[in-house]
């Protein structure tokens, strides 16, 4: 019998190239290394626009014990 799971999505994170804001960007490999060793199960969706990354999906899922 599958464990029941529940998934969580978090907002995409947007790297874009806008030099108005003042909030650092961190480096976009980082991200997804930081997201890769927080995530237990789920799935790591990447977009890429010219050849550059340009947006981090994660969808989480939270598993429990019958």
């Amino acid at each position: 019998m599958a464990q029941p799971s529940t998934d969580t999505q978090r907002s995409g994170l947007h790297l874009s190239r806008d030099s108005e804001s003042a909030i650092p960007k961190p480096a976009p490999l980082q991200v997804v290394a930081d997201a890769l060793g927080t995530m237990r199960y789920g799935v790591i969706q990447l977009t890429v626009h010219d050849g550059k990354l340009v947006q981090l999906d994660i969808t989480e899922r939270k598993r429990f014990a019958s």
